[in-house]
């Protein structure tokens, strides 16, 4: 398990207005190649850092909006698959775009493509006796970040890691990480907190982290098998 950690990642920290999309795309990413494949795909580093960097053609799917707040976010998917770095077979997920504010403010989730995002979501409530629509509280992702089956891929066969973020998709923050799938996972208190119940090992185990701090408030072994 790894202890609670805020990533501050300096592309996070970029504010660009979306009528630059495409200036985004190249502030995020390093392109290289020579044009754009006809679905709009594009070659870009898996790791900008590095000089000798593989490449992935990857594109901008769809934006979804976060329940009650002004965020959008569209996934940075690969176009097809080709070993390691893509993931396995398929179109996987290796970052996020977030738009955020009045004046659609964008940021990327990481400052690199060499993770592969399962999946992000909104944790959402709704009030108790009222017509209001429901409203995030926080982002959860679930993210690989290395090939822990040294089957030459990242895939949801490899350890994932657990992360929240703020609506806005800022405040990264990786609270622990699993080999299995979340088995059962609940929103306590009116979204102060929530719960997640997994198997680590031969244990059923219980973790609690608040949706506030992104801290862990308890965590216990609810039963051995």
């Amino acid at each position: 398990m790894t202890a609670a950690r805020t990533q501050k990642s300096t592309v996070g920290q970029r504010l660009v207005p979306v009528t630059m999309m495409l200036s985004v795309l190249a502030i995020g990413c390093t392109v290289s190649g020579n044009g754009r494949a006809p679905d709009g795909a594009i070659e870009v580093a898996v790791d900008p850092s590095r000089v000798d960097s593989p490449v992935l053609e990857l594109t901008l799917s769809q934006f979804l909006a976060v329940p009650g707040v002004v965020t959008r976010y569209s996934l940075l998917q690969t176009r097809r698959s080709s070993g390691k770095y893509s993931g396995g077979r398929g179109q996987q997920s290796r970052n996020v775009l977030f738009l955020s504010g009045a004046q659609s403010s964008a940021h990327w989730l990481f400052e690199h493509q060499r993770f592969r995002v399962l999946s992000i979501e909104a944790l959402t409530i709704r009030s108790v006796n009222t017509d209001e629509p429901p409203r995030a509280r926080a982002l959860l992702a679930e993210i690989v970040k290395e090939d822990t089956d040294a089957d030459g891929s990242l895939t949801d066969r490899d350890d994932r890691t657990i992360a929240l973020l703020r609506t806005d998709g800022q405040g990264y923050t990786e609270i622990m990480t699993v080999s299995s799938p979340i088995l059962l996972r609940e929103i306590r208190g009116r979204a102060a907190s929530i719960d997640f119940y997994y198997q680590d090992d031969r244990q059923l185990a219980h973790k609690r982290f608040s949706l506030q701090t992104f801290g862990l408030e308890f965590e216990r072994v609810v039963t051995e098998f």
